[in-house]
């Protein structure tokens, strides 16, 4: 691959690249750019139970799905492209795109431009072949006005464009006043271009578009600066990467079973509402995810907020135990969510849904299409925090504590569905059986316990071996040796799921030497942090290291975040060293 962006310029929007990109390099920081816009919506009706039928077909199935998904969603990009449009997100079964202007002149433009490109992709779905097309009807609105265009997340580099603002709540009323086929403008759209445009009124001020005065001609489109591949892999999701690594870039779909996750962040972060907050609630989600190995997919906003969606099961993030980890990634992110005061809502489901690739080849989205998706939406508008599917709790059930819930009526759904909440992960039962045969093991053992009890005279014991021949039992043996012996005994494990995960056996440890001021509040907690590490330890701002290891999150200092990822994990060290 060159220097030039390539394949990956396609799978960020023009809007970022110019915001964040301008320079050639990689974002480092969050930031949020105000401007003028005229937003549009196209929602595709019908396009769920389609993809369910052709998932019937076998082998041809993916194929053909994904034949009607480039039919539709790429001709409405070229169709957004060729208005001077450049479309944001794939979001379920829509589009968003957006029109941006430097004026409230050129604003007007802007929304006879997405008013034009809105009645031609009507035509464009209507005269496409797409198999099952009159199962398949198109809503289109219009919004228009102030938007925030903001970069957060930054966690092991990876970075989410979030647009909000008033329109995309006036594209929500309009959408709601709109029938298929039609093309509805929200009262502030309309107001900016009513004088070129034929129609009708509709209810709450919506006007329903039928047909321009006179053709808009797009000349000025907007050049995008030359961003290097470094810069765009930033805003690419780590499933599409490997597959352009690998040079699969024009891959075809295909049919996974996959454990989706849909987070509501709460407020959409309007243009002036405090973007450190929402950086600090993606940064959260994103910690989550990551930890438990799962893949971000999209950010997105509407009027009901700002909603993450996540996989496991999708290419590179694939596992035995996807259901599991999606699970316990869900609890670890409505635990940081309300630490920070965030009233988060996750839903969960597992399913075999199409996994693939939206648009066409100047802008695209890799995307989830299924009921599975669609059930996970709808559990998150539920929960209260946490609703999981049956799949879901049925896989994992072994490992998490669920709640039965009675059965939910959900948008979609003719039955009422299932639903459980999802309370905590089960604790490893030790084995408590004595050790046979291991008469050597135990007596080394037995002295070095003796000679700390009586000398306090420390050392170091390593026991290695190969799986299931009783290294468990010998250590459960030594715990409860030192236990009646009145030693203290602090222990940490490992996880296959926390692999990842930075200092996780150190988890337990830190927990036993807090003890009950580990569930006391942050308050409670920075104080006996303060008493375990020194007043110099907090006085220098280096106690919020100890982040990863805590139950509550201590607020990050200007010492802390200006650390490198080296000095972090010495500070981290030094911390424990006190602390042990």
């Amino acid at each position: 691959m060159d220097a030039s962006g390539g394949v990956f310029e396609a799978f960020v929007p023009r809007i970022a690249q110019r915001l964040f990109l301008a320079d050639g390099e990689a974002p480092t920081r969050p930031r949020a750019e105000a401007i003028l816009a005229a937003v549009l919506l196209a929602d595709v009706s019908g396009f769920t139970p389609l993809v369910e039928r052709l998932s019937q077909q076998g082998e041809r199935g993916p194929e053909e799905v994904q034949r009607v998904v480039n039919l539709c969603f790429g001709r409405l990009t070229a169709a957004v492209e060729e208005a001077g449009g450049d479309v944001l997100k794939f979001a379920g079964d829509a589009a968003l795109a957006l029109w941006p202007a430097d004026d409230e002149q050129e604003l007007c433009s802007a929304v006879l431009r997405a008013a034009q490109c809105g009645l031609r992709i009507q035509q464009l779905l209507d005269r496409a072949d797409l198999g099952d097309r009159q199962q398949l009807r198109l809503r289109v609105a219009l919004g228009a006005g102030q938007v925030q265009v903001a970069s957060v997340g930054g966690v092991e580099g990876r970075w989410e464009v979030l647009v909000t603002g008033p329109p995309f709540e006036q594209i929500a009323t309009a959408l709601r006043q709109t029938t298929p086929g039609h093309v509805t403008l929200s009262p502030d759209a309309a107001g900016l271009v009513r004088e070129g445009t034929h129609g009708s009124q509709l209810a709450a001020g919506c006007f329903q578009l039928e047909a321009l005065t006179a053709p808009v001609v797009v000349t000025d489109f907007r050049p995008l600066p030359r961003c290097g591949e470094a810069a765009l892999r930033a805003y690419v999701p780590r499933a599409v990467q490997a597959r352009l690594d690998a040079g699969q870039h024009e891959w075809l779909g295909e049919f996974r079973r996959v454990s989706v996750l849909f987070a509501n962040l709460g407020a959409s972060g309007e243009a002036g509402d405090d973007v450190a907050q929402l950086q600090r609630s993606v940064e959260a989600v994103q910690v989550a995810v990551y930890r438990y190995g799962g893949s971000i997919n999209q950010l997105v906003a509407d009027e009901k907020g700002t909603t993450l969606v996540a996989a496991w099961g999708v290419a590179q993030h694939a596992y035995e135990d996807d259901p599991v980890r999606a699970v316990r990634a869900a609890l670890a992110m409505h635990e940081s969510l309300h630490a920070l005061g965030v009233a988060g809502r996750v839903g969960l489901a597992t399913e075999r849904i199409f996994a693939g690739t939206r648009g066409s080849a100047h802008r695209m989205e890799f995307g989830l299409m299924g009921d599975g998706v669609n059930l996970a939406a709808r559990l998150m508008q539920a929960a209260q925090p946490i609703l999981c599917d049956a799949a879901t709790r049925s896989a994992a059930r072994n490992r998490i504590v669920f709640e039965s819930l009675a059965p939910l009526t959900v948008k979609g759904k003719s039955a009422p569905v299932e639903a459980y909440r999802p309370r905590a992960a089960k604790p490893a039962v030790p084995e408590r059986a004595a050790p046979v045969g291991r008469s050597a093991e135990l007596r080394l053992l037995e002295e070095r316990l003796l000679a700390l009890e009586r000398n306090g005279r420390g050392g170091v014991v390593l026991i290695e071996g190969e799986p299931g021949i009783g290294k468990s039992r010998l250590l459960r043996h030594l715990v409860e040796r030192a236990q009646t012996a009145a030693v203290r005994t602090l222990i940490g494990s490992g996880d296959a799921i926390e692999r990842s995960t930075a200092y996780h056996a150190w988890r337990p440890v830190l927990a036993s030497l807090l003890g009950p001021d580990a569930q006391g509040g942050t308050a409670a907690l920075a104080e006996r942090l303060r008493a375990l590490a020194g007043e110099d330890a907090a006085e220098s701002g280096y106690l919020p290291l100890l982040n990863p290891l805590l139950p509550v999150p201590l607020a990050e200092s200007t010492t802390t975040r200006e650390m490198t990822p080296r000095s972090r994990a010495d500070g981290v060290r030094d911390l424990l060293v006190r602390i042990l």
